[in-house]
């Protein structure tokens, strides 16, 4: 009902001069009379005003109140014509302005009535949450409330009374928590007795005599009563990572299996009977129990020939889709033939998921419903085609990759109008014409239709649907499906929406945050106004919710608590226990070598730094420089694990600063008292790196080393760095009979042995005339080669010295300990609870990855990868699949970045982390691929970190920020992606803060006398480098194998500090030039 002028409110403005024609008695105000006599606070309100005037939605008249006072009251008009311009955008200027007004009827009817007070709107006075974090976290856990439902069908009142009374669906073997039931209700209840809501297009007004009137939102027009309409079929299932979404979907599926299908009035049809004029009635029964999709509840009651009747026979109706032509041009006299597409109705759920879930989701079934009880499907492989659609309505469920519904698009499956897609076909020579070779979709008989259009699934649910609000192609691809129920399954709706304190705290998150709610609820739900009015989105919430915006604020918390489910923590907790987690930081020192590594890499930064002066293109923190940036500081946070720096680098950086350092004794220049001494300090570290020929040679290498002990005299001086010296390492305070030797040559030593068939058999060859040592397969390429000399005539080659290595030699051989204090720390902790516990080891680097992988297999570990981007979806499933089930493969290895979502690891309950997560909402996601429901163990959480390093450094920000997001709690505590980009943390990288020499080790001596000790940090049992039998070694080893890693270095020759060494993986560098 429209309604005629109401009494909106008052205005009282603060004028320079009052215009001469408005006097103390009520006048009508004129449009642009006032705005250039209006004090600037008022400016705004007059042009609201003035705006409002024209478009006739309001009529407003003024008088003189005292002073320099002007009091304006306005009334609202009633117009049922619509504006032809821009009527959202006139609506929300028209709430903004009504919210200005005083609603004070003295002051309405009053010309001369004089109160400081001011009436707002009664929506202004309620307390509106601040953010979307706030509305999230507070957001109720789901509702079973009968009383709130209207007009729902008793037998849906019975269905929801089941679900809370039993202990899980028919068919089920896992018993639901009661949480679990309240979240099945809330669906069911969504699905089968949407509601009708009200709030989203219109907002609610107070007139000043008391009367409530409602603004239309997309019209702007005044209203008694509010547009009601219902609610979606659907929602986002978003509970908290670990407590069963996956059971929770199983769950409604059983429960609706045999359940009516909605047709919704889309005029079903089936053929059964239909060419007889008087069908039977076993006829007219079959077709409507076709129609209606009940009848498989009821298939061990049917004979076998009505059975193949229903299933030759599936309900269908027809889907006519009309080209853009036809609808936008002129009238024709000749009807354009219309399309049509035969759709099946289907009892079955679509479920699209992530690549590297599909196995996971298989075991879900297996693990929580019965034996036969629900018929599914899978779809992940790209070269086999899917099923025809008569095929898939056998099924109640069907699950499909993300890549592989994707690639029903790309082939043109999902358009079904004939709309040209995008030509990539080659150009005729030069001409700017392709030589098309695209199938015609003009010919119904070329055109491929995939089946999953020709199926109307009665629900859709994208499992970590996420990802749908970051590309609006993902989302309209789901939106092109016909489907009665849609559902979004994830944990995070929107990358910011956590309980992390530091998770949400700019405001560019929240509008980031909005605007991917927006493509969920509009392209994926197809909520209205927001799915047919694609602006609507912007312009009724999140523009005016950015502004602060109470209404607004209420508006998408209201959206949020009715198409979100989730149950809150302290509710869950009530109805189910996890075992105890465990958290304690690990703080480890430096090795030696590691330290200095770790030190040349800050001293290149702060030299940057310092003679830059911090500014300039040369600055590495500079907005050019933002991808060296990234590459040099987390070559820096690697190397508190291990990272070598390239030793080239490091004669140019001293030299450099040296000579900056004469300058300064010589009063040329100066950079401040505090970076003349920071020049110092990096010149002292960068002369103690050059000094060290062992840590330069250590340095051409990308991986640590690894101290063996026992080695026969040739393979020691061969293999180990520098003819095999020892290093700095003592034993108890006596040098240690021992070689330090790359990783890469211990790998290559390990992989002759696993090679090798027999332990007599002679595997390397030392030459002492050349003084090479070699394997016996390069040896013997050698001694192929023929040496021509003069015609066909082959001279036979001089007999030289020879010895010869086998495995027995080795056989005394022990691996003690590596050069990463972290690697060490790792090995030991790892192999004193494999056996009976999985360990889940999280890094952030990939070289990190390959490193520890590498150590545990020398180690003889059994442990696995999980490389998302570097292995295929079935070799990632199966990764995860043989992890949890199998019993001799008890460690798995994983990035914190692609494996912190989705994945169920709860037969983990080690869980360790090679460097502390900056970013606080990954690491709890990380946590709960172990620490969820079905896990029966303790969990124990271990954070390493080098103690002095940028990493406490890291952790004391990260605390620090948390304290102050949860003191503000209202987004304006400043947080970043990278820690790097965090403004603290670039004054730490900034200046020179150098790890003091690790506890472990002893200096005495100064300059070119310095000598330093430090006892050997070994393996809690040494391992022996060659085992006699070798067969564990072929389990450990051939399990999994490292991909290559590519990494690439800078076009700098390295120094061969090994000429009979073979070709090394190159290192991950960085170059910026020093001024």
């Amino acid at each position: 009902m429209i309604v005629h002028d109401l009494p909106a409110g008052s205005l009282d403005i603060q004028c320079l001069t009052i215009p001469e024609y408005i006097s103390e008695k009520w006048c009508q105000y004129l449009v642009h009379s006032v705005i250039e006599l209006v004090t600037e606070e008022f400016k705004s309100s007059i042009l609201l005003l003035d705006s409002l005037v024209k478009a006739e939605r309001i009529r407003a008249s003024c008088c003189h109140v005292e002073g320099q006072t002007l009091r304006i009251r306005v009334f609202l008009l009633n117009k049922t014509t619509l504006m032809p311009h821009a009527p959202m955008l006139h609506a929300q200027n028209l709430i903004q302005f009504v919210d200005k007004l005083d609603l004070c009827p003295e002051k309405f009817n009053g010309a001369s009535f004089k109160s400081d007070a001011v009436l707002r709107q009664p929506t202004l006075c309620n307390m509106a949450p601040k953010d979307l974090l706030d509305i999230f976290i507070h957001m109720p856990s789901p509702s079973t409330a009968y009383d709130t439902l209207q007009d729902v069908d008793p037998d849906v009142l019975d269905l929801l009374n089941t679900v809370l009374d039993q202990d899980s669906p028919p068919g089920m073997k896992t018993t639901l928590y009661p949480y679990q039931k309240r979240s099945l209700w809330k669906i069911l209840q969504r699905e089968l007795a949407p509601q009708p809501i009200s709030g989203l297009t219109s907002a609610k007004c107070q007139a000043v005599d008391g009367r409530p009137y409602y603004i239309n939102l997309l019209t702007c027009q005044t209203q008694t009563q509010p547009d009601k309409h219902r609610d979606v079929r659907g929602g986002i299932i978003c509970e908290d990572m670990g407590t069963g979404k996956t059971c929770i979907c199983l769950s409604t599926i059983l429960q609706s299996k045999h359940m009516k299908i909605p047709s919704d009035g889309k005029g079903v049809k089936c053929d059964i009977g239909s060419k007889e004029s008087f069908p039977s009635l076993t006829n007219l029964a079959t077709a409507q129990m076709l129609r209606d999709g009940t009848w498989k509840l009821y298939q061990p009651y049917l004979p076998d020939h009505i059975l193949k009747l229903m299933r030759d026979n599936p309900a269908y109706y027809d889907r006519v889709e009309y080209p853009m032509s036809v609808l936008v041009d002129r009238p024709r006299r000749v009807n354009i033939p219309q399309r049509t597409l035969k759709v099946y109705m289907a009892s079955a759920t679509l479920v699209v998921v992530p690549d590297n879930l599909i196995a996971q989701w298989t075991g879900e079934v297996y693990k929580h419903i019965q034996d036969g009880e629900l018929d599914f499907l899978v779809l992940d492989n790209k070269k086999q085609p899917i099923p025809p659609a008569t095929q898939l309505l056998n099924y109640d469920m069907v699950v499909i990759s993300h890549s592989r519904f994707g690639l029903e698009s790309d082939s043109g499956g999902l358009e079904i109008v004939g709309i040209s897609r995008k030509c990539d076909c080659p150009y005729i020579g030069a001409t700017r014409k392709r030589d098309c070779s695209c199938r015609t979709i003009d010919d119904p008989s070329e055109r491929y239709i995939s089946p999953l259009l020709q199926v109307h699934w009665k629900r859709l649910i994208v499992d970590e649907g996420h990802s749908l609000a970051d590309s609006n192609r993902s989302s309209q691809l789901s939106a092109k499906l016909f489907v009665t129920w849609k559902w979004v399954c994830t944990g995070t709706p929107t990358q910011n929406l956590t309980e992390s304190p530091v998770a949400l705290t700019r405001k560019q998150a929240q509008a980031d945050d909005l605007k991917r709610l927006g493509i969920l609820v509009s392209n994926v739900l197809n909520m209205e106004p927001f799915a047919s009015k694609k602006r609507s989105w912007n312009t009724i919430l999140l523009n005016p919710f950015m502004h602060s915006n109470p209404r607004a604020s209420i508006a998408v918390a209201k959206l949020m608590h009715r198409v979100m489910i989730r149950n809150r923590r302290e509710d869950i907790s009530k109805d189910v226990t996890l075992p105890e987690l465990n958290k304690k930081l690990v703080f480890l020192d430096f090795d030696y070598y590691q330290w200095m590594a770790h030190n040349c890499q800050v001293a290149m930064v702060a030299l940057n730094a310092v003679l830059s002066r911090r500014e300039g293109p040369d600055y590495l923190f500079s907005r050019g420089n933002q991808k060296a940036l990234r590459e040099t500081i987390h070559n820096l946070w690697q190397s508190c694990l291990w990272h070598s720096i390239d030793p080239q680098w490091l004669q140019p950086a001293y030299d450099n600063c040296v000579e900056k350092i004469d300058d300064i004794d010589k009063g040329l220049t100066t950079y401040g008292e505090e970076d003349n001494n920071a020049l110092k300090e990096i010149r002292d570290v960068l002369l103690r790196a050059l000094n060290d020929k062992l840590f330069l040679a250590m340095m051409t290498t990308h991986s640590p080393s690894y101290l063996i002990s026992n080695l026969p005299d040739i393979p020691r001086r061969k293999w180990g760095w520098l003819n095999g010296q020892p290093g700095i390492y003592v034993e108890n305070g006596v040098p240690a009979r021992h070689a330090i030797v790359s990783g890469e040559t211990v790998t290559d030593i390990t992989a002759e042995v696993i090679n090798s068939h027999q332990a007599t058999d002679n595997l390397w060859v030392y030459d002492e005339t050349e003084d090479r040592l070699e394997t016996m397969a390069q040896h013997n390429r050698k001694r192929k080669l023929p040496h021509m000399s003069g015609g066909n005539e082959v001279q036979e080659p001089v007999p030289r010295p020879l010895a010869f290595i086998g495995k027995s030699d080795l056989y005394n051989a022990n691996v003690y300990s590596t050069t990463s204090s972290k690697i060490n720390y790792l090995v030991n902790q790892v192999k004193n609870c494999h056996e009976t516990e999985k360990c889940i080891i999280f890094s952030q680097h990939w070289n990190e990855i390959q490193e520890i992988y590498t150590a545990l297999r020398l180690v003889r570990v059994r442990a696995m990868m999980y490389l998302d981007s570097k292995m295929s979806n079935t070799e990632r499933s199966q990764t995860i699949l043989t992890f949890n089930t199998s019993d001799k493969v008890n460690v798995i290895i994983m990035s914190v970045q692609v494996a912190a979502y989705g994945i169920d690891l709860s037969s983990a309950s080690r869980v360790y982390f090679v460097s502390p997560v900056w970013q606080t909402a990954m690491e709890q996601q990380a946590i709960k691929r172990a620490h969820r429901i079905g896990q029966t163990k303790p969990v124990y959480v271990e954070t390493i970190v080098i103690r002095s390093s940028i990493e406490e450094n890291m952790l004391k920000r990260r605390a620090m920020l948390a304290i102050k997001a949860e003191k503000q709690h209202n987004g304006k505590a400043s947080s970043s992606k990278e820690f790097y980009n965090d403004r603290k943390m670039q004054e730490i990288l900034n200046h020179a803060s150098f790890v003091p020499l690790p506890r472990t080790a002893r200096e005495t001596g100064e300059g070119e006398d310095l000598n330093v000790q430090q006892e050997i940090d070994p393996f809690d049992e040494p391992v022996a480098l060659v085992k006699p039998d070798n067969k564990v070694d072929h389990e450990a080893i051939g399990l999994n194998p490292p991909p290559s890693v590519t990494i690439e270095d800078p076009p700098l020759p390295s120094p061969t500090l090994h000429p009979e060494e073979p070709h090394r993986a190159k290192r991950t560098k960085v170059s910026f030039q020093l001024p």
